[in-house]
C-alpha cells in the first residue's frame, strides 16, 4: 500500500484458514534507490489498517497518525467476532478493542473494510468561514465576498458533519459494490457522484464474480401482470420490480415452479419453458404430444435446467378411458430428450394437493391433502414407480387448511397451515423412524411457502431468520408467520398480530431466488 509517498508491504500469518488468530506480522517498505525491500521496525508517523484476509487486500490503507496513541501500529479484524486489534510495531504486541460490540449480528463471515475520509473539502470550507468572520471583524472590506462565501457555507450546513459524498470517488465506487440490489438502486438515486461510482454493467459484473458465495439476496415474489410484465417484490422492503417478458411469453404463462434463479412456466396447453427472468434466458422444454392436454395437479423439476441432468414432472389427474379405472399419469421429461414420456397409475387413495413436488434424495416426493406422503422413482432402466407410503402417517388429522412440503438443510419438512391462519406448525421428517417431528425453531433459516414454489433459505439479514413468508399482504407489506411469537406479523407493524381477514392473498405466484448468471 502507498503511505505518504512511500510503498510498503504488510505480511499476517494467521493461524488457520478462516482467520481467527494471527501468528506473527511483518512490515516492509521499498526503497526506490535500490529497488530492496526493508524490514520496517518503527512507524512513529503514521498507522496502518487491514481488512480481513486476502480477498480485500486492495481496500488496505494507511495515514498519517494524528498522535502517538494510535500512530506506529497495524489495525485490523478477524472474522470470528466484532473486535478491533491492534499490533504495536515496536514491541510485537497485539491488543483488543470491543468497540464494534453493538454492531448487527451477521450469519456468515463479514468483510468489512476500511474507509479514509477525505476531510480537504471540509477544511477548506472552514477555513472560508473563518475567513469571513475576520474579515467581518475587521470591518467588512469585502462585503460581497463575505456573503458568498457565507451562503456556500450555509448551503453544505455544518462544516464539522461529514458527508458520504465526501469520501473519494474509488471508496465510494467499493461501497456501491457491496450493496444489496435495493440498496444499491437507491444508492444510484441519491445524487450524480453516486449514479457515476454505480452503474448498472458494474453490478451486474460484481454479482457474476461472487456467484461462488451465497448470495447476499433473499427471495422474492415473482408474478406474471397484464401477459406481458413480470413483477418482484421484495418481502422484507416491499419494494416492486417491474422486467417485460419475452415475446415468447407473452399472452399468458402460469409459473409451475421455482429453483436456482429459474421459473419454469406453462405457456398455452402445450409448451413448457424454463425462463430466467434475470438474465432473459428462455430454455424450451419439447411440447406436450398432440393428443394431450394439459390437466396438471403438481409439477417439479430436478435441478437446474442448465444441467443435462435436470428431469421436470408433471402430474395430472386424470381418467384412464381404456380400462375406465381411477387413475393418474405421469409425464416427465429430461433436458436431453426431444419428447414426454407418460406413465399410468393407480390411484391408490392419493389427492394431490396443488403444489410443487420436491426432488430429494434421487426421488419426486408429493404431500397429499391428507398430510401423506407419495414417492415417485424415475429409472433409465426398469420402469418408473410410484408408492404412497403409509409411514409416516399424517402429524395433523384435521383442522387444517393447508400444506406444504419442502427441503431446508438436507431434510424434509411439512408446515400445516390452520383455518384462516389461526395456527402454524411444522414438521421434520424422521427417516430413521419415518415419524413427523415437532418443529419448534428453524434458528437462521426461513421459510417461502407458494403453491407453485417452496424454499428454504439461510437469512442474510438480521431479523429476518425464523419465520415463515407467505403471499399475503397487509397493506402494502408482506405478512410473515413467526416461530418465536407464534403469530403473524409484518415488517410495517412487527409488533401487532395480524389476522386473515385484514390481509389478501396474492394468487399465481411464486417465490425466486435472484440469480444473474
Amino acid at each position: 500500500m502507498e503511505s505518504c509517498g512511500d510503498l510498503f508491504t504488510v505480511e499476517i500469518q494467521y493461524k488457520d484458514q478462516i482467520l481467527t488468530g494471527v501468528l506473527a506480522i511483518e512490515i516492509h517498505r521499498l526503497n526506490f534507490s535500490n529497488k530492496e525491500w526493508l524490514k520496517v521496525d518503527s512507524a512513529k508517523d503514521r498507522a496502518f489498517f487491514l481488512p480481513p484476509g486476502v480477498e480485500q487486500a486492495d481496500a488496505a490503507v494507511s495515514s498519517p497518525a494524528s498522535n502517538s496513541d494510535i500512530a506506529n501500529r497495524v489495525y485490523f479484524t478477524l472474522f470470528d467476532n466484532n473486535n478491533l486489534y491492534s499490533y504495536n510495531i515496536e514491541d510485537g504486541t497485539v491488543s483488543i478493542s470491543s468497540i464494534f460490540l453493538n454492531l448487527p449480528r451477521v450469519y456468515e463471515p463479514s468483510s468489512p473494510i476500511w474507509l479514509m475520509p477525505d476531510l480537504r473539502f471540509t477544511n477548506t470550507l472552514k477555513e472560508a468561514k473563518d475567513k469571513s468572520n475576520t474579515e467581518q471583524e475587521g470591518g467588512g472590506k469585502v462585503c460581497g465576498k463575505e456573503n458568498d462565501i457565507k451562503e456556500d457555507v450555509e448551503d453544505i450546513g455544518d462544516t464539522n458533519e461529514l458527508f458520504l459524498s465526501d469520501l473519494p470517488f474509488d471508496m465510494v465506487k467499493v461501497i456501491a459494490e457491496r450493496l444489496i440490489l435495493v440498496d444499491y438502486l437507491h444508492f444510484r438515486a441519491t445524487c450524480k457522484i453516486f449514479h457515476y461510482a454505480a452503474p448498472s454493467i458494474q453490478w451486474r459484473i460484481a454479482l457474476q464474480m461472487r456467484v461462488e458465495s451465497p448470495s447476499l439476496l433473499s427471495p422474492w415474489l415473482v408474478f406474471f401482470e397484464k401477459q406481458s410484465v413480470c413483477t418482484f417484490i421484495d418481502p422484507k422492503h416491499g419494494e416492486k420490480y417491474h422486467i417485460n417478458l419475452p415475446q415468447e411469453l407473452k399472452g399468458g404463462c402460469i409459473i409451475c415452479g421455482s429453483q436456482d434463479g429459474w421459473l419454469l412456466v406453462a405457456v398455452g396447453e402445450k409448451s413448457t419453458f424454463f425462463f430466467n427472468p434475470f438474465t432473459q434466458v428462455i430454455i424450451p422444454l419439447a411440447e406436450l404430444n398432440g393428443h394431450e392436454t394439459r390437466s396438471f395437479s403438481c409439477i417439479g423439476f430436478s435441478s437446474s435446467p442448465t444441467s443435462s441432468e435436470c428431469v421436470v414432472v408433471e402430474f395430472d389427474k386424470r381418467m384412464c378411458l381404456e380400462s375406465g379405472d381411477d387413475k393418474f399419469g405421469v409425464e416427465s421429461c429430461r433436458m436431453r430428450e426431444d419428447h414426454w414420456n407418460m406413465n399410468f397409475f393407480d390411484d391408490a387413495d392419493f389427492s394431490f394437493n396443488d403444489n410443487s413436488a420436491v426432488f430429494y434424495r434421487g426421488a419426486f416426493y408429493c404431500l397429499g391433502k391428507k398430510g401423506n406422503l407419495g414417492l415417485l422413482k424415475l429409472n433409465d432402466e426398469e420402469e418408473d414407480t410410484w408408492e404412497v407410503l403409509t409411514q409416516p402417517k399424517s402429524p395433523c388429522l384435521s383442522g387444517y387448511h393447508k400444506n406444504f412440503l419442502v427441503e431446508c438443510d438436507g431434510e424434509l419438512l411439512s408446515v400445516f397451515v390452520g383455518c384462516l391462519g389461526k395456527w402454524v406448525q411444522v414438521f421434520k421428517l424422521n427417516e430413521s423412524k419415518m415419524t413427523w417431528i415437532r418443529v419448534e425453531s428453524l434458528g437462521n433459516y426461513m421459510l417461502y411457502l407458494s403453491c407453485s414454489s417452496s424454499l428454504a433459505v439461510m437469512a442474510k439479514t438480521p431479523g429476518m431468520e425464523n419465520k415463515i413468508y407467505f403471499p399475503i399482504f397487509c397493506g402494502e407489506s408482506m405478512v410473515f408467520f413467526s416461530l418465536e411469537t407464534k403469530k403473524f406479523h409484518s415488517f410495517e407493524s412487527k409488533d401487532v398480530a395480524i389476522d386473515f381477514y385484514s390481509s389478501r392473498e396474492k394468487l399465481r405466484c411464486g417465490w425466486i431466488e435472484p440469480r444473474w448468471c
